[in-house]
């Protein structure tokens, strides 16, 4: 850290009595795109400091309109400068095509660490066979554009991100894919990653799957991330076959999971928690919809015998329609939460039953 000395006899009375350092330092702070906008016309001194090797470059978000534009930025800046890039952002699926035509050379990235792909095609995973040679490519976040169509797996994907070198941070996101009301139920995703498929063990440690799935392909990919440390899925629905994989799976360093929408039967949670060998101390989930998720001796069951490590516990419910009729029999499943059990955690319940817009929302959490 660069500190200024407050107190010293010499005043600086002008931005460019700052030291080179200083100003490397506060490059950290701003894109690419902002230090040359910036900093690079000013004067030579600026100039200089810009086009340094010492300076690496960070934030390279490239909003290009045409693929001419894309081709002069490539050869005039991006080749040039490879070898001081440290994050790129590519929008657009024939821009990342094109991209990876003009820049098809990864040696000449040795320093990239994180690379984000934006709107690409289901169909264009074979981009990923330009960034597994990366040495030091530790993020991906990709987002796939539109609805894809479910027949079509997600499987080549998935295999090949789990044969990375080096990643430690992985999201995968489908775009707009759970946020139709009207989609099918039926539709359903099919990932599925053999035991055997790689004899290397990934090296990823967030895991963000961000788009549909069950929780049998979830216990898919975890046989190959030993070292995953945090885990978060966006929509887990049911699924129609039986769990897979019978085996217990070890993760030593797993201590969070995050689902953001859960559909899946507690049942069908409850043995994917028993499949699973971590020391879980943060668990965030919300259910949308299915009374059995409010059954206070499943949870403290689940919880004594398969998550003994935890102390952070987030969860939320929601139920749609409920009649007055309702009302009466989700208040006796709530009382239930008021045990010995969830008193000695300090847990907090929270319920609202909103009979005029027919709803009812409970949450717990660890804190207030």
């Amino acid at each position: 850290m660069i500190e200024l000395d407050l107190f010293s006899s010499e005043s600086i009375s002008c931005i460019e009595h700052l030291s080179n350092e200083l100003f490397y330092e506060i490059f950290e702070y701003l894109t690419c795109r902002e230090i040359y906008k910036s900093f690079l016309k000013l004067n030579s001194r600026f100039e200089h400091l810009i086009n340094n090797n010492c300076l690496l470059l960070r934030k390279i978000d490239l909003r290009l309109r045409t693929k001419s534009e894309l081709k002069d930025t490539c050869q005039n800046f991006i080749i040039p400068n490879g070898h001081r890039i440290l994050s790129l952002c590519l929008r657009n699926e024939l821009f990342i095509n094109d991209f990876f035509t003009y820049c098809i050379k990864v040696s000449s990235f040795p320093r990239l660490q994180s690379i984000i792909l934006r709107k690409i095609d289901i169909d264009k995973y074979v981009l990923l066979f330009h960034l597994k040679s990366l040495p030091n490519l530790f993020s991906l976040t990709m987002s796939i554009d539109g609805k894809y169509d479910y027949d079509h797996d997600l499987n080549n994907i998935y295999r090949m991100i789990l044969s990375f070198p080096s990643l430690k941070y992985n999201k995968v996101s489908v775009l707009s894919c759970y946020e139709d009301e009207d989609e099918d139920e039926d539709e359903h995703t099919n990932i599925s990653v053999p035991v055997a498929f790689n004899e290397r063990f990934s090296t990823i440690e967030y895991l963000i799957i961000n788009h549909l799935c069950t929780l049998n392909e979830i216990l898919s990919m975890l046989p190959h991330t030993p070292r995953l440390y945090h885990l978060t899925c966006g929509k887990v629905i049911e699924s129609r076959e039986k769990f897979q994989n019978e085996k217990t799976i070890m993760l030593y360093k797993l201590t969070r999971i995050h689902i953001d929408m859960c559909e899946a039967w507690i049942d069908d949670f409850a043995r994917f928690m028993s499949k699973l060998c971590a020391p879980i101390q943060v668990l965030r989930i919300k259910y949308h919809t299915g009374s059995d998720y409010l059954e206070a001796d499943e949870w403290e069951y689940l919880i004594e015998m398969r998550l003994p490590y935890l102390r952070t516990f987030d969860y939320e419910y929601h139920e749609a329609y409920v009649t007055n009729n309702d009302a009466e029999h989700f208040h006796t499943k709530i009382n239930r939460f008021t045990s010995p059990f969830w008193i000695k955690h300090q847990w907090f319940f929270q319920f609202e039953i909103n009979l005029d817009e027919r709803n009812l929302d409970c949450s717990i959490h660890s804190y207030r």
